[in-house]
C-alpha cells in the first residue's frame, strides 16, 4: 500500500519499515491515513518526536478515531 493508493472514503493504520535493528527486526513508523471522500489538500501531523511526550500521540489517535472519511475533503 502506498499513501496515494488508499481508496476515497477509507481509513488505514499501517507500519512503515525504516531500518534494521541491531538485535534483529526492524524499526517501524506507525502511519494513520484518512483518505477523504472528496479531493483536497493533504495535511501531515506528527507526534512522539520526544519519547517522554505522549500527549501528541494520544491527540493524533483521538483525531484519527473521531474523523469520518466521508466528511473529509483531502487526506490526513
Amino acid at each position: 500500500m502506498t499513501l496515494f493508493s488508499l481508496p476515497a472514503g477509507q481509513k488505514q493504520a499501517t507500519w512503515v519499515p525504516l531500518a534494521p535493528r541491531s538485535g534483529g527486526g526492524q524499526w517501524q513508523l506507525p502511519l494513520l491515513i484518512i483518505q477523504g471522500a472528496r479531493p483536497g489538500p493533504t495535511l501531515a501531523v506528527s507526534a512522539g518526536v520526544h519519547g517522554d511526550e505522549y500527549e501528541g500521540i494520544a491527540a493524533i489517535r483521538t483525531l484519527y478515531d473521531g474523523l469520518a472519511p466521508d466528511q473529509l475533503s483531502g487526506r490526513l
